[in-house]
């Protein structure tokens, strides 16, 4: 038993789990990222949808993403979703949301799984590690595959990406992450003059 211990502390940093120390590189719960996302449906001949924004994130699913096409908010309780096509304000509870899951829920669940494999890529030009991840449990388990890339150098997230078992997948590109001091506030939303509100609940 002294001799397995002795091997496993002497294993390399490169066989060493990585998912731990990029979690550690962020300020969750309360977060700030700007970010990219872009919706492939697999199949289609449509282009992707994409959307680029800021993603603020506090503990108990409260969140917040603001774009110039979505404005979505939620307290954890009730989630507020204005599209500006149609100015019309969708309101539901977060047990409702099943397509995509819930910002704050997934990108935890991300950082706090385990991956199953680790890999040294090149992603736009830069040296990354692409992480594959475990979706054996929930809420990842919703989705047939979970891939997390991060820098090189200092192992901060730079991309999840998310495909379900249709074929669609949802990417997130991580462009800033910072610290952010959430208030009650924050989480408060009024429909824009003139919005259709249609309560989903």
């Amino acid at each position: 038993m002294r001799r397995i211990f002795l091997l496993l502390a002497a294993a390399p940093l490169w066989a060493q789990p990585l998912l731990p120390k990029v979690a550690a590189t962020l300020p969750v719960p309360n977060c700030r990222i700007k970010l990219s996302m872009v919706v492939t449906t697999h199949g289609s001949i449509a282009p992707p949808r994409g959307t680029t924004g800021t993603l603020e994130l506090a503990s108990e699913n409260r969140f917040r993403f603001r774009s110039p096409e979505v404005l979505a908010v939620s307290d954890g309780k009730l989630l507020w979703q204005w599209n500006a096509s149609t100015n019309q304000v969708l309101l539901k509870t977060p047990s409702q949301i099943q397509q995509s899951g819930l910002p704050t829920e997934i990108f935890q669940a991300a950082l706090a799984g385990a991956e199953t494999k680790a890999t040294r890529e090149t992603l736009d030009g830069k040296a990354v590690q692409r992480l594959d991840l475990d979706v054996s449990k929930a809420p990842l388990s919703r989705y047939s595959r979970a891939t997390l890339w991060a820098k090189e150098t200092g192992l901060s997230p730079v991309r999840l990406e998310l495909e379900e078992e249709d074929g669609n997948k949802t990417t997130w590109n991580l462009l800033a992450i910072s610290k952010w001091k959430p208030s009650d506030a924050d989480f408060a939303f009024a429909p824009p003059k003139g919005a259709e509100v249609v309560d989903l609940r």
